[in-house]
């Protein structure tokens, strides 16, 4: 899910779980040299851990747990430095957290709906990850049942 900093957030429709767990990928042009941390500002949920990807240094991971159903959240990378000397002190990131919201429109309905019933058992791929609603590794009629369950909600863009 693309998460741009500027514009309406992205959102995440899959499930985090029972425990609200997501990973965020911040990435970057150049490779950081440091990063001070990682908070979230707004919106319920809580940095479980956070560092530069030791496999590739233009990425910094956050993995977030406690993240609630239908909100919005902010996550800030604070006092970020790169090996060109590029720097900022505040970078933030909103997320979109919407259960069911395979077109990521910020409201989960019929579209949704028919999105899933027309993936239903493909493979899962770069295309239509989405649609694998409870993140099991397939989509089947679980997913459609569980998008179908969350008809009518909608977070905020």
């Amino acid at each position: 899910v693309n998460l741009p900093l500027t514009g309406s957030p992205g959102v995440e429709g899959r499930s985090g779980g029972p425990n609200g767990n997501f990973t965020v990928s911040c990435t970057f042009t150049n490779a950081l040299r440091t990063v001070g941390g990682a908070n979230i500002v707004s919106g319920t949920g809580s940095v479980a851990a956070s560092g530069i990807d030791p496999n590739d240094p233009h990425n910094y991971i956050v993995n977030l747990t406690g993240v609630t159903n239908e909100q919005t959240i902010t996550v800030t990378l604070t006092s970020v430095t790169d090996v060109q000397g590029g720097s900022s002190a505040v970078l933030s990131v909103p997320m979109g957290t919407l259960l069911g919201d395979v077109n990521g429109d910020g409201f989960v309905n019929a579209g949704d709906i028919a999105r899933t019933k027309s993936e239903s058992g493909n493979s899962v791929t770069s295309s239509n990850f989405g649609a694998d609603v409870n993140a099991n590794g397939a989509i089947n009629a679980a997913d459609i049942a569980l998008v179908r369950s969350q008809s009518g909600t909608g977070v905020g863009k």
